[in-house]
């Protein structure tokens, strides 16, 4: 009996042990499921981590690019619309050019050439002829050979400062000019200049003409007066013949040469000069009426 009893006992202790045990393992396998919950949930957070970051550098680069993208295509939007504008300013200042500084018309025609202006003679009929100081932005003007030749219709002429040469045949038979003031450009008076203007009854030689070439003044039938300048150093041959009317002309002692026939056909012309002058001589050898003074 007590053998019994004592095999009971021993079973009950054993299937009490058995039990623990097994809560045990139960408890440590519940450890285990929640340790891997755990872990799982860690990854997982981790794992979204990554990918916000991921998403939020695939929107940067895709910011960048869209940037980029924009720049470039504006870039040459600007660049034409400045190019338009410098384009409308050229165009703009051309224009002001133009309306700023219109050629004005003359009565007559001329060449540029050498920064020096060339007059060759009238552009239409006109009686009054003025040259100015400056043509086109030119101070040195000339006129040239025979260019006002023939040009019976003038009366008036005002040559510029700046004119500093008068051609050949430049005025001849210019038979309605009154009058000319040579400008103080002059140094020398051509061959002819003024052959044949009739009625030229007053002419003003300034003081830097040097030399008065053949003809110059013949036939110059009413010219009654003419002053000679210091400046001036010889005549050429027959410079006031034919003047009928010329009746007094002074002519300096720097004078010291004058040409053959100057004075053929001037019957009354009288030369005032200086004593030993070689305008005295001259008029004792031509049979001259002359005066010192």
């Amino acid at each position: 009996m007590k053998k019994k009893v004592l095999a009971l006992i021993c079973a009950a202790l054993m299937i009490c042990s058995m039990c623990g045990c097994g809560s045990d393992e139960k408890t440590n396998s519940d450890m285990d499921d929640a340790t891997q919950v755990e872990q799982s949930s860690m990854a997982g957070s981790e794992t979204d981590a990554q990918q916000s970051e991921i998403v939020e550098e695939v929107k940067q680069e895709q910011s960048i690019t869209v940037e980029t993208e924009v720049t470039v295509e504006e870039s040459p939007t600007v660049e034409t619309e400045t190019t338009v504008e410098q384009s409308t300013t050229v165009e703009s200042q051309a224009n002001e050019t133009v309306e700023q500084e219109p050629v004005p018309e003359y009565d007559f025609k001329y060449n540029l050439a050498w920064g020096s202006v060339l007059i060759t003679g009238l552009n239409k009929e006109t009686d009054t002829l003025v040259i100015p100081d400056e043509i086109e932005g030119c101070t040195s003007i000339q006129i040239s050979d025979e260019a006002f030749k023939d040009c019976t219709g003038l009366v008036s002429i005002t040559l510029s400062k700046n004119v500093n040469k008068l051609g050949v045949f430049s005025f001849a038979g210019c038979t309605n000019l009154t009058e000319i003031i040579i400008p103080e450009g002059v140094q020398l008076i051509d061959r002819y200049t003024f052959k044949d203007c009739t009625n030229l009854k007053n002419v003003v030689i300034p003081n830097t003409v040097t030399s008065i070439y053949d003809e110059a003044f013949a036939n110059c039938t009413s010219l009654t007066e003419v002053t000679i300048p210091d400046s001036v150093t010889g005549f050429g041959l027959s410079v006031f013949s034919g003047c009928t009317n010329l009746a007094s002309i002074t002519i300096p002692a720097s004078v010291g040469n004058i040409g053959y026939g100057s004075f053929d056909g001037c019957p009354n012309v009288v030369i005032y000069t200086s004593e030993g002058s070689a305008a005295a001589e001259f008029a004792k050898e031509n049979s001259i009426k002359f005066e010192i003074k």
